[in-house]
């Protein structure tokens, strides 16, 4: 989930497996393949990610017992919200990326958020 709290011990990007050479790890696939490839070398960073956080722990028991509108989906935890009847799911951000979150959503709508501000 997305929170406003500062949170300067994990703000760096974790970039150890971005740098992949995925024509040698793939034989040559095509782009598609290859960004479905990352998408799930991605997904596996931030399971291990969610796993590792502990202020995730508490979450990841509610969703085990189905309790608190918790959920794991492809090995993602996630979090069932309902706003102004229209349900959507969000992903439970680890501590050390809601920062990052936060400067893209401010970068992206210019700090102009309408009445809700992040």
């Amino acid at each position: 989930m997305i929170t406003n709290q500062q949170d300067d011990e994990n703000a760096s990007t974790d970039h150890s497996l971005t740098n992949v050479d995925f024509d040698n790890v793939c034989g040559g696939t095509d782009f598609e393949d290859t960004s479905h490839l990352q998408a799930k070398v991605d997904a596996e960073i931030m399971h291990q990610k969610q796993l590792e956080d502990e202020s995730l722990k508490g979450w990841w028991s509610r969703a085990k017992r189905g309790k608190g509108r918790f959920f794991v989906k492809d090995n993602l935890l996630y979090h069932m919200e309902r706003i102004l009847g229209q349900s959507f799911s969000q992903l439970c951000l680890p501590k050390g990326r809601r920062n990052q979150v936060l400067e893209l959503a401010r970068d992206t709508f210019d700090g102009h958020l309408g009445e809700k501000h992040l």
